[in-house]
């Protein structure tokens, strides 16, 4: 029994520690199964953020006995920047400082061996400031208190009624969603949060058992080893819970065809340049299922925007600050199509724009030594074109002037005839 309890302590350890949880649950679990409870739930908060993320642990003994092993995990994602806070002078308490000040106490880096004493001071002070404000709005605007404490939940020096209590509660859930996920995917905290947002998808390296014609191979003690894959996956909101509280997973493995590293390459971002340090980093968080903020290095489009991975549509999203969704991505891209209007439209890539230059400044160099008629263009210069001329079946005719110009750019010059 001693030893059985030991292997369990091991195994659920190793777990911990391969999910970054260690620091949050080893203490507790071991706890657990050292009185030899086999069924039991652990839980903490995360926050990213104004978000906040719940989890709940589930361990119990396995069907077969062998030992005590986690069951699923719950997570409550609580989206608190979703919760609006309107602006407004309240008996003398503007909401807009208030807010300002509760998001930006005062740095411990302020903090020193010479000055602990007035930064003490300093954040007594400002703790009671808040405090004195929120008395404020709960007196007389206590619509206003309630999302302000259900956003931030800051430290109050008086209590609060249990129906205004009540009504934060309301407020809470009504931004939390909820979803329960099997073991079977091992996601980490960071990979938890992110598979709670409808528009993120995970990627894993999983495992499955060998199905009929699969090459097999077998551990020493004979038991048939399992099949390593790697995949994208995501929870169907579409879809209710069932019994246990799980979405059916979305899942998209090697044969869809999305390659994260293929498509970032095609962006010219700052932080996914092959000689730059953080680019790792940008590809691990973008396989965590995360929004990823980068530098547009091109001309056209924001200096600044949010990238994610989109395997269902075989993609990165591009996205603005505010988290709007950029739907032109040309702008962004390092071989941007190129816009060639003429008797017909023909898209190219940049690196071709350099040969149609080319093309077009020796056909004005040819046509600027003959003799022809002037005439001005959109800007007002002029220059020397063929305005017609006759075939060898003495047809005359005209010379088209295609404008070349880089998508999403000016146009090029318009000859007035």
């Amino acid at each position: 029994m001693e030893q059985n309890m030991q292997k369990d302590v091991e195994r659920i350890n190793r777990q911990l520690e391969n999910t970054n949880r260690a620091a949050h649950y080893q203490e507790q679990v071991t706890g657990y199964l050292q009185k030899g409870v086999t069924a039991f739930s652990v839980n903490h908060e995360y926050r990213f953020g104004a978000d906040s993320l719940k989890e709940e642990l589930r361990y119990g003994p396995d069907e077969s006995g062998r030992g005590v092993y986690q069951q699923s995990v719950k997570a409550d994602l609580i989206s608190r920047k979703d919760i609006v806070i309107p602006h407004q002078e309240i008996e003398g308490v503007n909401t807009l400082s208030l807010e300002s000040r509760i998001k930006n106490p005062p740095s411990p880096d302020l903090r020193g061996p010479v000055n602990s004493t007035e930064f003490q001071a300093l954040e007594y002070k400002h703790r009671e400031g808040i405090s004195n404000d929120m008395k404020t709005l709960m007196d007389h605007k206590p619509e206003v208190f309630v999302l302000m404490v259900a956003k931030y939940n800051p430290s109050l020096d008086f209590t609060v009624p249990t129906a205004l209590q009540d009504e934060q509660e309301r407020v809470v859930q009504s931004v939390t969603s909820t979803n329960t996920f099997n073991t079977y995917f091992n996601l980490s905290p960071i990979e938890l949060y992110n598979a709670m947002h409808p528009d993120r998808a995970v990627n894993k390296d999983l495992f499955r058992k060998p199905k009929d014609g699969d090459p097999v191979e077998y551990w020493p003690d004979g038991g048939v080893k399992n099949i390593a894959y790697n995949a994208w996956v995501q929870v169907d909101w579409s879809k209710e819970p069932d019994e246990k509280g799980m979405r059916p997973m979305k899942m998209y493995g090697k044969a869809w065809g999305f390659e994260v590293f293929q498509e970032a390459n095609r962006y010219n971002f700052r932080e996914l340049l092959s000689d730059n340090d953080g680019r790792n980093n940008t590809l691990y968080f973008l396989k965590k299922g995360s929004e990823i903020i980068v530098n547009n290095l091109n001309d056209t489009g924001d200096r600044k925007v949010k990238i994610r991975a989109n395997p269902s549509l075989k993609k990165l999203d591009l996205l603005k600050l505010t988290g709007e969704k950029i739907a032109n991505h040309n702008e962004y891209l390092k071989n941007p199509l190129v816009r060639e209007i003429g008797e017909t439209i023909e898209f190219k890539k940049s690196s071709d724009y350099k040969q149609i230059n080319a093309k077009v400044a020796t056909t004005h160099a040819a046509v600027a030594n003959t003799t022809s008629p002037s005439i001005v263009t959109s800007n007002g210069a002029k220059t020397n074109t063929t305005e017609s001329h006759k075939n060898g079946k003495g047809i005359e005719k005209k010379t088209l002037n295609k404008d070349r110009s880089v998508a999403g750019g000016n146009k090029g010059n318009t000859v007035r005839h």
